[in-house]
């Protein structure tokens, strides 16, 4: 059994679980100081607006009207019920999962990484460089520099490099390039 929500009914904003724990998370320490990590020790590492919504304790944030419109390509992704695995359980309980292969990398990494980029790309990072392994995040980077006009450079692990070739050529039609030296370029 599936689900499937029109275009207008994708939701317009992210839902924040912190605002229903009983208790609140613990903050992640700083590797060096073993003292709770503050804003100033992420700021070299991510946007303002990311920060503000690691710590937010609000129910409910907006998604920006960019990151939406990326969105559209691929989703709303269907809501699927896993009927065998309810009855390999033997439980009255109904399981669900989103079916998220429809996305440009055939996974959830293209949601993140499309909101993460589009922040950075608010304040001003105009190059992104990441890591991927098996492709997935690279290629939501990707998808969204598209819009952002920025530029992505992506490494690949070596043993990974070969596998990803042949998903290459689908994006090299868009910009994409694969390396020898294990990195996927954009140009």
């Amino acid at each position: 059994m599936k689900y499937y929500l029109l275009p207008e009914q994708a939701p317009k904003d992210y839902y924040n679980i912190a605002a229903d724990l009983t208790e609140p998370l613990l903050p992640p320490l700083h590797p060096q100081t073993k003292k709770p990590v503050g804003p100033q020790d992420l700021a070299p590492l991510f946007p303002m607006e990311l920060i503000k919504q690691e710590v937010s304790a609000e129910r409910f944030i907006e998604i920006p009207d960019e990151v939406r419109a990326l969105y559209q390509l691929y989703r709303p992704s269907p809501l699927v019920r896993a009927k065998r695995l309810e009855q390999a359980l033997k439980t009255k309980a109904r399981i669900y999962f989103k079916y998220e292969g429809s996305s440009p990398s055939g996974s959830h990494k293209t949601n993140t990484a499309i909101a993460q980029a589009f922040y950075n790309y608010q304040e001003g990072i105009k190059k992104i460089v990441t890591e991927t392994g098996a492709g997935q995040w690279g290629t939501g980077i990707f998808v969204s520099q598209q819009k952002n006009t920025s530029r992505t450079h992506t490494t690949r692990k070596r043993c990974n490099y070969t596998r990803i070739i042949r998903n290459c050529h689908k994006r090299s039609r868009r910009g994409c390039r694969a390396r020898r030296k294990n990195t996927l370029c954009v140009r």
